[in-house]
């Protein structure tokens, strides 16, 4: 991932609910990066970096990714993303909540 130009970031704001990300191009590739929250109660850009280097470790296909700091809040977790080519075109894919429905399950509390 050498050579990721923060600078760059000039991507569009994500919808994530409290996450701060970018959708960014850094030589051409396609990345999107999350930004620390103040109110996170621990590193959660490095644990992200963790969990997939142990998914790539269990032999499953994780997208390049790092995480750099750019402030003190925490680390920036950067992941190429994967629903794009180079060309910039988008690839097609269905997430496993949309394919199990799990969006519309309504958990209940205990009474």
């Amino acid at each position: 991932m050498s050579g990721f130009d923060c600078c760059s970031l000039q991507g569009r704001h994500s919808a994530g609910p409290g996450q701060r990300q970018v959708s960014s191009t850094s030589m051409g590739i396609f990345w999107i990066a999350k930004f620390p929250r103040i109110k996170d109660r621990f590193d959660v850009g490095a644990w992200e970096l963790v969990i997939a280097k142990l998914a790539e470790r269990g032999d499953i296909r994780v997208p390049a990714c790092d995480a750099r700091t750019f402030t003190g809040a925490g680390h920036t977790f950067l992941v190429r993303r994967f629903d794009r080519r180079e060309s910039g075109k988008r690839v097609h894919f269905a997430s496993a909540m949309t394919l199990t429905a799990i969006w519309m399950v309504r958990v209940r509390p205990a009474e």
